[in-house]
């Protein structure tokens, strides 16, 4: 059994000597541990300040700002703006043709009741040849009718086949707009009998191969017939049911799908047209407020320029009286020279009352209260009608969604 190596206390062995340890050496970036502290005392925990350490608070941006003015939209971009809609298959992008439109062209669209006609219309085979699908948005304006909120007050018609619903139109190989407006013209009036001078462009879907454009019409005319033989037959609704509408499957009805997004582009639409004509209404208010503080403040100008005029006028009046009593006094005093004092006191009488009546015309020297003719400030306490329109357009009903943007 070989022989234990002995080992000192404390010591390292090294060829088998023990040798006493050597400390290690304290750099910068070692420190010995601190010794180990006496136990604290309740009197000692008592006494322990805390310091509060403020740090920064750091805001996570978790959306992003989609302008209204953003006329090329992605397809992610396009689903931000409307979260409650799902995504068609094979959808790329939209853009908002709306927005080459003239301001306040949606919300001043005059206002039309379609009225369902008894007359039926042979309906005509609908064109499915080309690559762009022509749509109508068939929108009516604001109707008059104050006891409903703004958005049951818009209407809209499309046709209907068996449940499944469609706007107007069809497919065409045209490129131009002036072509398809054409286009879009006659496919409506031969389909539903309304006749449509003008249309306006609403938006555009892109898709991998086609593309679906949608007018809105500018002067409405005619009833909407019903198709003759046919199970196709127009169908009627509010606004506010369309952007409320939930679709859970986009890929099952491509055209309720597409006729709901024109539904959200002409809703984004009126939210432009709307906060343009607020803007008007404000800035005219301004306008009219600015004027009424002008002529307020210019009024008060000329309360205080008169009545400084009037006071300098007293007191140059005032001045001229005294001046008149020295002179008067001064006059006296070179007759009086050489004459005796029974002269004098039969004379005294008569200067007493002179004098007395220069001092009462100086007494009754008062500023004059004529006062300066104030401003008319008429008030007009009616109802303007325009502007609760665009107003109640944003206070809209509980629970119906509204598209993301900033104007």
């Amino acid at each position: 059994m070989p022989r234990p190596i002995p080992r000192a206390a404390g010591g390292v062995v090294v060829g088998g000597a023990a040798k006493p340890a050597v400390a290690p050496p304290v750099s910068s970036r070692y420190q010995p541990y601190a010794p180990k502290a006496a136990a604290m005392t309740p009197n000692d925990q008592q006494n322990i300040v805390i310091k509060k350490v403020e740090r920064p608070v750091i805001v996570m941006q978790t959306t992003w700002d989609l302008p209204f003015n953003q006329l090329e939209r992605r397809c992610v971009e396009h689903h931000a703006r409307n979260l409650n809609r799902p995504l068609c298959p094979g959808f790329l992008s939209s853009q908002a043709l709306w927005l080459k439109n003239a301001a306040d062209t949606a919300a001043s669209m005059p206002p039309f009741t379609p009225k369902m006609s008894t007359t039926t219309l042979e309906k005509p085979a609908e064109k499915t040849e080309g690559h762009i699908n022509v749509r109508a948005f068939l929108v009516t304006g604001v109707r008059k009718d104050e006891s409903q909120h703004v958005l049951h007050r818009i209407k809209c018609v499309f046709s209907q086949t068996d449940g499944a619903v469609q706007a107007y139109g069809g497919s065409t190989s045209v490129e131009d707009a002036p072509r398809q407006k054409q286009f879009l013209t006659e496919a409506v009036e031969a389909q539903c009998g309304v006749h449509v001078a003008d249309w306006l462009p609403l938006t555009e879907l892109q898709y991998g191969d086609s593309k679906t454009m949608f007018y809105i019409p500018v002067g409405l005319e005619g009833n909407v017939c019903f198709s003759k033989g046919t199970d196709t037959q127009p169908t009627t609704s509010s606004l506010i049911e369309l952007i409320d509408y939930k679709i859970t499957c986009a890929s099952s009805n491509k055209n309720l799908w597409e006729l709901l997004t024109a539904a959200d582009a002409y809703d984004e639409y009126l939210l432009r047209d709307m906060v343009v004509r607020i803007r008007k209404l404000l800035l005219e208010s301004t306008k009219k407020m600015k004027a009424a503080q002008e002529a307020e403040q210019d009024h008060k100008g000329r309360v205080v320029r008169e009545k400084a005029r009037r006071e300098q006028e007293a007191r140059d009046r005032r001045k001229a009286c005294e001046d008149k009593e020295k002179s008067l006094k001064e006059t006296w005093r070179r007759e009086d020279e050489g004459k005796t004092d029974r002269q004098k006191k039969d004379l005294g009488e008569k200067r007493s009352y002179e004098m007395k009546q220069i001092r009462d015309e100086c007494e009754s020297i008062t500023i004059s209260d004529t006062k300066v003719k104030e401003p008319l400030h008429e008030v007009i306490l009616k109802e303007d009608n325009t502007a609760l329109v665009c107003f109640q357009y944003f206070d809209r009903p509980k629970g119906i969604a509204c598209g993301t943007g900033t104007v």
